[in-house]
């Protein structure tokens, strides 16, 4: 007995350091917090409390798990034209299974970790600690013309660091500004929780101000709109509608400042006047000529929900869409840019309920628990950042689609996790 007893402790302990060592490399070196969070994963499995099937919010995902397979192999078999068929062993068909059936797992496993609010707590600094290898990227990509790609592990670890022409958009060590933006949307709630929280030295308050401009200022110059708007959205939904008061002024002078450069509503002098001072690569995001070849996004989810209507129940097969796009009408995209039509398209509409409706009702708890019966603001701040962060990213991928990055998805499933274990706890109404 004593030494299953040890046995299990050891579980326990070389869980959490699997666990926390991979969230903190998570952006920089996702092929090796991969590893880590798989491992500490399985691990979870094995201390957790309860088994798997006792948790009512496994079966979905569960049931989701068996379609998607289902869907992968049919697909490999029979893809309508959309791609070279090689049967059981089309490696193309079922790689999209990885961005999917590990994460339905693993959202039972990360539960482990983070049984708490201050466990989650934790994990949110060490969220904001790893991004101190993004923000140096950062810094040297643009201040110091520092362009990659930097490999090193044979490959293992790449730093991306693209050229950019001017100041923005920033990429850092990722391939994308768009991914970098949506990093910067999920650590940013806690970069504002850290500033807001009471009872810290001085130094650790320094320290949390620097990342609060450094991580704000590196959202701007991502040139990301999806980010911008988490940026803004996340300010009230943090401090709330009584504490936000004075951010609705802020928010209708940077409302009309970019209606300016677009129409002269203060004449044509001052128009000019703000399109010479404001970056050009700020205000042109938002020029409609600057989109003018491009397809609209509701021309894309037309698309993709004809391509559904053909494939209701198991879909076309993982990155059917772009093919399908390019052969209606000769542009080609790389996803559906809506995560649900995403995988709609690719395994038929009843896996993506079953992952979608669970997600979203974890989220309505959550959110009742916390916002509306909710004790203390400031001893409940971490619990309201770690919601919106995961409320944001779920809100920007209706419009775009970034969880194709592992460092994004795996960021996802760790926050649903968490507000799985936010809905087993019992928070007090407020008197």
């Amino acid at each position: 007995m004593k030494y299953l007893y040890f046995e299990n402790n050891l579980k326990i302990k070389f869980g959490y350091i699997f666990f926390y060592l991979g969230i903190f490399l998570l952006p920089s070196a996702v092929s090796i917090s991969v590893l880590l969070l798989l491992v500490a994963s399985g691990l979870g499995f094995l201390i957790q409390e309860k088994q798997y099937l006792q948790d009512k919010w496994n079966f979905p995902f569960l049931i989701a798990t068996a379609i998607l397979i289902i869907s992968s192999l049919f697909n490999s078999f029979f893809n309508n034209g959309l791609g070279n068929s090689n049967g059981i062993f089309d490696i193309n068909s079922h790689i999209g299974l990885f961005n999917w059936v590990p994460f339905l797992f693993s959202f039972f496993g990360f539960q482990a970790y983070l049984k708490n609010a201050n466990a989650r707590k934790k994990c949110s600094l060490l969220f904001l600690a790893g991004t101190l290898p993004v923000i140096f990227s950062i810094v040297g990509q643009t201040f110091l013309n520092l362009h990659g790609p930097f490999q090193t592990l044979n490959g293992l670890i790449v730093w991306y660091q693209r050229p950019i022409d001017g100041i923005m958009p920033i990429t850092g060590l990722f391939n994308n500004p768009n991914y970098l933006g949506s990093w910067l949307m999920i650590v940013w709630p806690f970069c504002l929780a850290s500033c807001i929280q009471k009872n810290i030295s001085k130094f650790k308050k320094i320290i949390s101000l620097i990342f609060l401009i450094l991580i704000a200022s590196s959202i701007l110059l991502s040139a990301s709109r999806a980010a911008w708007l988490a940026f803004i959205l996340s300010i009230p939904l943090i401090l709330g509608i009584k504490k936000a008061k004075f951010f609705l002024p802020i928010f209708i002078f940077i409302v009309v400042l970019t209606l300016s450069i677009f129409i002269p509503i203060f004449g044509s002098n001052t128009q000019e006047f703000l399109k010479e001072l404001i970056p050009i690569e700020i205000w042109s995001n938002f020029s409609p000529s600057n989109y003018a070849n491009d397809i609209s996004r509701f021309d894309i989810w037309h698309n993709s929900l004809s391509l559904i209507a053909k494939n209701p129940i198991l879909g076309s097969g993982f990155s059917s869409f772009p093919n399908y796009l390019e052969s209606q009408i000769g542009v080609w995209k790389g996803h559906s840019h809506n995560l649900i039509l995403e995988l709609m398209t690719s395994y038929g509409i009843p896996a993506a309920l079953l992952i979608t409706i669970p997600f979203t009702l974890l989220i309505k708890s959550a959110f009742q628990k916390i916002f509306i019966y909710k004790n203390d603001f400031y001893q409940n701040i971490f619990e309201r950042a770690w919601l919106i962060s995961l409320i944001l990213l779920t809100l920007t991928h209706l419009f775009d689609v970034t969880y194709f990055d592992g460092r994004i998805s795996i960021a996802g499933w760790i926050l649903l996790a968490g507000v799985r274990n936010i809905n087993k706890e019992k928070l007090l109404k407020n008197p």
